[in-house]
């Protein structure tokens, strides 16, 4: 991956670009985050499924119903999606872990997919983000969805989805890290 600066004078990279750079440099390759040309990984199968969206429409541009909870690049798409059509341009970045794998099970072809989201909302490091805000948004909230699909006897595609959630406790607390084995805990049910 290479990053160019946009100043009239290449030879001249300031030290703010510099720092800027190196931040987005490291953004993209210590956060793990995907995307699909074809399917909108932002929300769940089991979603689309349950609101009965999972429609012709839908299939021609998976696109219209991002879910901002789970989308990375959600400021800059809602930024830019009245001035052009996006909807063949940007493309939702979910970041978290997505796995495919095949294999056969008493002579039956099955595939697995996994697909981790994490929210944009409280995410952070383990011991600097902890507990509930005000909203209810716990911090490093994660969705995983397991997808299961195989075609039954007679030959039809059959797909189970399971959904599970994890995040931080919910309540009102936070944990300052420190050189001690067990970081004190502080407990806040102050909102002002």
């Amino acid at each position: 991956m290479e990053f160019f600066s946009l100043s009239p004078n290449q030879n001249e990279i300031s030290k703010e670009d510099i720092r800027s750079i190196k931040m987005v440099r490291d953004f993209i390759t210590i956060n793990k985050l995907y995307y699909s040309d074809f399917y909108n990984l932002t929300s769940s199968l089991s979603s689309f499924i349950n609101n009965n969206t999972l429609t012709k429409d839908y299939l021609k541009n998976p696109f219209k119903a991002i879910n901002e909870q789970f989308c990375w690049n959600n400021d800059i798409i809602s930024k830019v999606k009245y001035l052009i059509n996006i909807d063949f341009f940007c493309f939702p970045l979910v970041n978290g872990y997505i796995g495919i794998n095949q294999f056969k099970f008493k002579e039956k072809d099955l595939q697995i997919i996994l697909i981790s989201r994490k929210s944009i909302l409280r995410s952070g490091i383990k011991f600097f983000k902890r507990g509930v805000d005000e909203y209810g948004n716990t911090a490093n909230y994660v969705e995983t969805e397991q997808v299961f699909v195989y075609k039954n006897d007679n030959n039809i595609l059959n797909i189970i989805t399971y959904i599970q959630l994890r995040g931080s406790i919910p309540i009102f607390w936070s944990q300052s890290p420190d050189l001690t084995k067990h970081p004190k805990v502080s407990y806040n049910v102050n909102l002002d």
